[in-house]
């Protein structure tokens, strides 16, 4: 592995690991891109903040329509950018994701 993908591999690990901690109840955590900007590596990561992803959601009973519906409607995908430091590797925040 280059000395360039072991950085960015760096950078999503301290990511995904701040994600853990500082959003308790995440599921589905996905990788959306990573670029450096600056001093940062910004890390763009998904998941769905509450409730059960419609993934797994998909799987119960259909009899159970109205009750998978409502569940559906509590869960939704958020994305945020993580900023960690590009020399130290250290955790600096998390912003809102802007197209």
């Amino acid at each position: 592995m280059s000395v360039a993908a072991a950085g960015f591999g760096k950078a999503i690990q301290v990511a995904e690991e701040s994600a853990r901690e500082l959003l308790p109840g995440l599921s589905d955590l996905k990788l959306e891109g990573v670029v450096i900007s600056g001093k940062d590596y910004e890390v763009t990561l998904s998941y769905y903040i509450s409730g059960q992803s419609p993934l797994e959601l998909s799987q119960r009973s259909k009899k159970e329509t109205l009750g998978l519906l409502a569940a559906m409607m509590t869960s939704r995908r958020e994305y945020k950018v993580f900023l960690v430091d590009k020399n130290t590797f250290a955790f600096r925040g998390f912003r809102a994701y802007k197209e």
